[in-house]
């Protein structure tokens, strides 16, 4: 009977005995900071009346910004200084002055967020930096589907004593747009 209690205590012993193991997790998040333009949202053509009113624009565009970092910059820079040309140089309505305006979106980035300098009313884009920048200030990341950057382009009516603009060309300008995570 001995024997048989001294197995007995022998397996309990062995049964309740136990030890323990931590296992530590970590995790890293790659930064993603993208800025793409919305298809049929990535052109505005200007209409003009060619008596010299203000241009009429057939959409705004969309740039859908992506982005899980708290701050970033946007840039757009004009390839013409904020001009429309026609390629046709020495000619003194060779080409037309427009500005850009852009406005986010806050239910997709945060109520804070806002642009910090003068793109969120319209603003010529000249070769001067300050004109050509726009700091989004983000409190808060955009959602995973991304945000919106509704961007308008206008150009005012000439000058009375503005030649008119030729109809002959078509006025042209490239904007590059960037974003960078500060």
């Amino acid at each position: 009977m001995k024997k048989f209690f001294a197995i007995i205590a022998i397996s309990l012993l062995s049964i309740s005995a136990a030890s323990a193991a931590t296992l530590n997790l970590t995790g890293s998040v790659t930064a993603n900071v993208t800025a793409t333009m919305v298809s049929g949202k990535d052109t505005i053509a200007l209409t003009f009346d060619g008596a010299g009113a203000a241009a009429t624009a057939d959409q705004s565009a969309q740039l859908k910004v992506i982005s899980n970092k708290k701050n970033w910059t946007i840039s757009f820079s004009s390839l013409n200084d904020g001009e429309l040309v026609n390629g046709q140089s020495g000619d003194a309505a060779s080409s037309i002055p427009y500005k850009l305006q852009a406005v986010i979106d806050t239910t997709k980035f945060g109520s804070t967020a806002a642009f910090d300098n003068d793109l969120s009313s319209a603003a010529q884009l000249t070769s001067t930096a300050a004109d050509t920048q726009i700091i989004a200030t983000v409190n808060a990341r955009s959602l995973p589907a991304g945000g919106i950057i509704t961007i308008s382009a206008s150009v005012e009516a000439q000058n009375a004593t503005d030649l008119l603009w030729d109809s002959k060309y078509a006025y042209t300008d490239t904007v590059t747009i960037s974003i960078a995570a500060n």
